[in-house]
């Protein structure tokens, strides 16, 4: 890379960099996962509410469930737009997924065949007959779309291959749930509704945790993120994780001000939003870390629209 591009000016970098951040919440939805294929349930569907990270996690569980299994795993993500209306754009979107080139046809059943030869080539290249399919934004999934799942599950497993279906959703997934129950449709609850576990925010606990995850390279030997951005910072020391026990402050004095007395969890989008926005303010030097207290975090979370939504992350 020339010179004149590393020393670009901080408005054309991002503060944390662009990669998947680890939560404990992700170790524990892998951990859950790894439990249930070990157990042999065809597949279970998880919940989250807005902005705690659920298509992040999708992502991160796409390296972690390997690990966590202890072999090869072939896992395939699939994202369901809003949009689709037939379940022949369905078909087209899960090739589309898989990078497959070829994804239109008139003969849906060529479509469906193609789909299932993707499957198997992406299985033979992770060698593995173990699969994971990750369905992200699950509560797009009309009711009789179902149907191409269980066909995909029930040819694979005719076929001696062992799959695991993830449907990862909001909410509504639960009244999608209840549809299929009040139209008996049984075969598609065993399948993919063995368990509905919540997918939730981070723990004020976990803030020291996520905040070092921020400031952990994609590569070993590549320095933190926003080591780029405030060198001068982490040359005396500082790091991000210095911040946790004043996001805990701020976020009881939010706590305290909507007169909410059970815990409350952070959505991992506004906790990056407020990290960024102090990082972005020491970068431009309008900051010191000494500067730094339960007001102004207080401020930031607020300016981020935190407080509007509070009452959404509330422990049940």
């Amino acid at each position: 890379m020339p010179q004149s591009q590393k020393d670009s000016s901080k408005d054309d970098r991002e503060p944390l960099g662009n990669f998947l951040i680890w939560t404990p919440e992700i170790d524990a939805l892998a951990e859950h996962v790894a439990r249930c294929i070990r157990l042999g349930l065809p597949g279970i569907a998880v919940t989250g509410k807005p902005r705690v990270g659920k298509t992040n996690a999708c992502k991160y569980l796409k390296h972690l469930i390997p690990q966590v299994m202890g072999h090869n795993v072939c896992v395939l993500n699939w994202e369901i737009p809003e949009s689709l209306a037939s379940e022949r754009e369905q078909i087209q979107c899960a090739l589309q997924n898989m990078q497959c080139a070829q994804f239109s046809h008139r003969d849906i059943a060529i479509l469906r065949s193609r789909l299932m030869d993707e499957i198997y080539t992406a299985a033979g290249v992770a060698n593995s007959r173990r699969l994971l399919f990750i369905i992200d934004e699950a509560q797009n999934l009309k009711l009789d779309f179902f149907g191409l799942l269980v066909h995909v599950y029930n040819m694979l497993d005719y076929n001696h291959y062992k799959p695991f279906f993830l449907l990862v959703a909001q909410p509504e997934l639960t009244a999608i749930r209840h549809q299929l129950a009040y139209r008996s449709k049984y075969q598609v609850l065993g399948r993919f509704f063995n368990d509905m576990p919540e997918f939730c925010g981070i723990l004020p606990e976990d803030f020291d945790a996520v905040l070092t995850s921020f400031d952990t390279p994609a590569r070993e030997d590549d320095p933190p993120p926003a080591c780029a951005y405030v060198p001068n910072l982490y040359e005396y020391g500082w790091r991000l994780n210095s911040l946790a026990h004043g996001y805990r402050a701020a976020l009881e004095v939010i706590r305290t001000e909507a007169n909410i007395e059970r815990r409350v969890r952070m959505p991992m989008q506004h906790f990056r939003m407020v990290t960024i926005d102090i990082l972005d303010r020491l970068g431009r030097g309008e900051l010191t870390p000494e500067q730094i207290d339960t007001p102004l975090l207080v401020d930031a979370f607020k300016a981020s629209g935190f407080h509007n939504v509070v009452l959404h992350y509330v422990d049940e």
